[in-house]
């Protein structure tokens, strides 16, 4: 299966959503409450910048040189 970053309009089965439930849950595991709904965009751009920069990063060094 290819990794799929994601993006803010194709978010589900990426790796932006699976950033976004890990957040998730050591949020609600740290602070004993779920993640607050505020701020969902900001943070969604966040997770598909994060994740399409480590797609590239992995695809650019596939080879293992760095």
């Amino acid at each position: 299966m290819p990794l799929k970053p994601g993006s803010v309009n194709d978010f589900s089965n990426s790796m932006a959503e699976a950033i976004e439930n890990a957040l998730k849950s050591e949020w609600l595991s740290v602070k004993g409450q779920a993640l607050p709904q505020g701020g969902q965009e900001d943070r969604r751009l966040l997770f598909v910048a994060i994740a399409k920069g480590v797609v590239k990063y992995l695809k650019d060094n596939a080879d293992g040189s760095l």
